[in-house]
């Protein structure tokens, strides 16, 4: 009886545990510990440090629309949302703006180990952020910081940055583009605010050095009282032990005072080295302060706050490595407004995970979120229609420059593309075009008329076209010239055709074309046409080559050529492809042999590079502009 009985227990148990497995998605959690299924749903969950107040109220509007398109968290996800004061509404003085963030955290319901068992439960880690931060930007536009460092007679930050800018596309919506060290354009966030001034400025040279100057000296003179504390201890300790008695003989007492003058000496020389880092800091303050273009802006090519002297800091022109000092703008927002009130508003999407999950997460956000919403937050009057992600531009996933009106992508269904940079900013980044290594910016070319995509300095310059899809038959013509003083060492100008790989989920490129030199790339079929206008003192030279998806030649020619050669600086290529053939010509003449492509493979990007050459001239510069694709 005692045996059946316990028998019974035991399929009971097993019932049981079998019954919980199966509620909470036993195919989710298997015996193996994968996360084979994604079965499990867990609700919305609410940070603890989220409080109420007008503020948060605020941010009402945000969190019905995301409640709106997921009225619970997408199967194998769980979706955290919670409202952060932690930029300063707990400190704020009575006058300060109140700035504070809105966040959906999104991890994957994943299984994993614990305490030797199988657990389903959120991951650890999650890439996946959607941030709205209200009267605030300096996260998303400013790329650096600079310590402690603080607008000289304010307490408002410095904060160090490449150039910023926000731009308006065709839609009407705005983005914010900054410049790394690196001098890599990238896309920052969605800004949405009716003021024309924006959120921050620069600061000039003038005002660099003021507020330098003061926390530097600041900084000096806080050592200097510090070591003269230790002296003054030091001389402290020498009265006490001159009137001890017997602790000491007469000659320990005279070795412990060799010691403390030894020490009184260093402490000395530390104390006059730091005065004359002093009187240093303030004289080349002082002759920054009275220079001619002390009211210029301030472009450091080179600071470090902690380590970095006054003298030690150097100006820029502005180009180039170096950054940019932005501060608050105090004029920017209306005072007469309740401090909580959003006045400024900054979307960022991150999507760093590629699970089936996170994917579709994404996808609906991007598509279906109503950013009328945000809008009307700050006062903006409405779209026509609600916009999504998809028109406004670019998306945080993409290295790319800044938007602007451009023609519609060649593809398949017919159509055409031409470019001439003709509604380029001068001095920018062309919009729709992504760069690598340097930036390549618009200029107005010194001989030819109309604007320029000019190239300095290795690196890939292309149109930045979700599947640009080339057609079996179809004629490419670009237009490119070079510095006519070019030198001997200057770079090479290639043309890049290729297969390259694209994920149709993220619409981009593969950044392989973005941060590796796609021309030494190994990972796509392509054909490079490369310009050398000066050769061994000779004619100029060009080649083509054809290279398979594994780096491997199928076609490699060079030839001398009269028709251009350093000052004749202006060739029109023209590429013509007819089914498997493409051939070449410069200047209207058939140039060196067909390249034969392979015809099942989609060709669907073009682009302009140069190659390395360390030794370059730093005035030589290539040029490409009127390009023109045709069925």
């Amino acid at each position: 009886m005692k045996n059946r009985n316990c028998s019974q227990l035991i399929l009971l148990i097993v019932f049981l545990l079998m019954s919980a497995n199966l509620a909470h998605g036993q195919s989710f959690c298997d015996a193996a510990g994968d996360a084979a299924g994604d079965n499990a749903l867990l609700p919305w969950k609410l940070r603890p440090e989220t409080k109420s107040g007008n503020w948060a109220n605020a941010m009402n509007p945000v969190i019905s629309e995301m409640q709106r398109l997921f009225p619970q968290p997408p199967k194998g996800l769980e979706v955290t949302q919670g409202i952060f004061d932690a930029m300063g509404i707990s400190t704020a003085s009575p006058n300060d703006i109140q700035y504070y963030e809105g966040f959906f955290m999104i991890k994957d319901i994943v299984c994993y180990k614990s305490q030797g068992k199988n657990v389903i439960g959120p991951e650890g880690e999650t890439g996946n952020w959607i941030y709205f931060r209200v009267n605030d930007v300096k996260d998303f536009a400013v790329n650096g910081n600079s310590g402690d460092l603080a607008l000289a007679g304010t307490e408002l930050r410095l904060n160090l940055s490449g150039d910023i800018r926000i731009v308006e596309n065709k839609n009407g919506m705005k983005n914010i583009y900054f410049f790394n060290e690196n001098n890599e354009q990238q896309f920052s966030g969605w800004y949405f605010s009716e003021r024309k001034a924006l959120p921050y400025r620069r600061v000039s040279r003038f005002e660099f050095a003021q507020s330098y100057r003061e926390y530097w000296l600041r900084k000096i003179d806080e050592e200097i009282k510090r070591l003269e504390g230790v002296l003054a201890t030091s001389q402290k300790t020498f009265n006490r032990v001159s009137a001890e008695k017997g602790v000491m003989s007469e000659a320990e007492k005279q070795n412990f005072f060799q010691s403390l003058r030894e020490g009184d000496q260093k402490t000395q020389r530390a104390i006059d080295e730091n005065k004359a880092r002093r009187s240093n800091a303030v004289r080349f303050t002082d002759t920054v302060l009275k220079a001619t273009d002390s009211r210029s802006e301030a472009f450091i090519s080179n600071f470090n706050e902690i380590f970095n002297q006054p003298s030690e800091i150097r100006f820029g022109t502005g180009t180039g490595k170096g950054k940019f000092a932005y501060v608050a703008n105090q004029d920017f927002y209306d005072p007469r407004l309740p401090k909580w009130q959003p006045q400024v508003v900054v979307v960022q999407h991150r999507q760093e995970g590629n699970s089936p999950a996170k994917v579709a997460f994404a996808k609906k956000f991007e598509d279906e979120f109503d950013f009328n919403v945000i809008r009307k937050m700050v006062g903006m009057s409405p779209m026509p229609k609600p916009p999504t992600i998809a028109g406004m531009g670019d998306t945080p996933i993409r290295n790319t420059g800044k938007p602007a009106a451009d023609t519609v992508p060649t593809g398949e269904s017919g159509g055409s593309y031409f470019e001439d940079f003709a509604n380029a900013t001068v001095g920018q980044t062309p919009g729709k075009w992504t760069v690598s290594n340097i930036t390549g910016i618009v200029k107005n070319k010194t001989g030819q008329p109309g604007n320029w995509l000019a190239m300095s300095k290795e690196g890939l310059f292309f149109p930045d076209y979700a599947v640009l899809s080339l057609p079996n038959n179809f004629t490419l013509e670009f237009e490119v010239s070079w510095t006519k003083s070019i030198s001997y060492y200057s770079p090479s100008f290639y043309f890049l055709l290729g297969a390259a790989p694209y994920d149709n989920t993220l619409k981009r490129y593969d950044r392989e074309l973005v941060n590796i030199n796609a021309y030494t790339s190994s990972r796509m079929e392509r054909v490079a046409l490369w310009i050398d206008p000066y050769w061994n003192n000779e004619n100029g030279r060009y080649g083509l080559q054809v290279f398979d998806a594994r780096g491997g030649y199928k076609l490699d020619k060079a030839e001398k050529t009269q028709l251009y050669y350093k000052d004749k600086n202006l060739v029109k290529v023209k590429l013509v492809r007819q089914g498997s053939l493409l051939t070449t010509y410069f200047n209207g003449t058939k140039m060196i042999e067909d390249a034969v492509l392979s015809e099942n493979i989609r060709w669907n990007f073009f682009g302009f590079g140069l190659s390395s050459a360390p030794n370059a001239d730093p005035g030589d510069e290539f040029y490409v502009s009127n390009i023109r694709l045709s069925k």
